[in-house]
């Protein structure tokens, strides 16, 4: 009887450590996911505003049409859209 007590108390200390380490793992790597969102959040709000901010300068698209230019103009729609369609799915997992 004295030894299934001590084992079940030695389980139960064990399963309790294992329990508790798991936890704080667990947290640590949720900070780290936190912060790789609102990186992502901040980079694609930067992006979003570079974008505006460029087709304003470019009131009449010669930059935009230009070969050089216009390759920019076209990365920065693709990283964009991106950056959007990433969002619309994140936005749709959490409802």
């Amino acid at each position: 009887m004295v030894q299934t007590i001590i084992i079940l108390s030695l389980t139960t200390l064990v399963f309790g450590f294992t329990t508790f380490n798991l936890l704080r793992k667990n947290e640590a790597t949720e900070d780290v996911v936190e912060e790789q969102e609102q990186t992502i959040s901040d980079f694609a709000k930067l992006v979003d505003d570079s974008m505006a901010k460029m087709k304003d300068l470019d009131t009449k698209g010669a930059f935009e049409n230009d070969d050089e230019t216009g390759f920019v103009f076209k990365q920065l729609y693709s990283i964009i859209e991106k950056l959007e369609s990433y969002y619309a799915e994140e936005t749709k997992e959490k409802e």
